[in-house]
Order: structure tokens, then sequence, then C-alpha cells
């Protein structure tokens, strides 16, 4: 049985550990099931799933990652509009 690599510098998992962690090679199976367990993930310009390194670790240890990947909510300001 082969582990996840967590010890690369990259900051994402390789498409193999992200097939192994899902236990499909499937790219559309591999999205379906980050959905369903909501997982954090963006899709490259070939629409393959990327899933940090750092938010894989957090997620696998049990506690809810802190996300620094969702936009702030803001408002525009517009009472300075003559």
């Amino acid at each position: 049985m082969r582990n996840i690599n967590l010890t690369t510098e990259s900051e994402v998992i390789s498409p193999q550990d992200l097939s192994l962690l899902i236990g499909s090679c499937r790219i559309a199976k591999q999205i379906e099931w980050l959905d369903k367990y909501q997982w954090t993930y963006f899709l490259n310009a070939v629409r393959r799933p990327i899933v940090g390194r750092a938010y894989l670790r957090e997620k696998l240890s049990g506690k809810e990652p802190q996300s620094n990947f969702k936009s702030p909510t803001w408002q525009l300001d517009t009472t300075q509009i003559k």
C-alpha cells in the first residue's frame, strides 16, 4: 500500500496522491468526492482538481482548516461619488 507523500516541497498534492486519497483516477469522481465531503479545491486549466498540501494536513488531522482562499466580504462605498 502506498502512502501519501507529505514531505515534498510542492504546495499542492500530486494527482497521484489525490487519486490515492479519493480512490479514483477519474476527475469527475474526484470532484464529486471533494464536493460531497466539503473540501476546498481549485480547478486548473484542464479542469483537474487542485488541493493544497497544508489544507490536506489540517483536514486529515480532524481540524477545520483555516482557509485563506476565501474572498473577503466587502461593499462598494458610493458615499464619495459625486
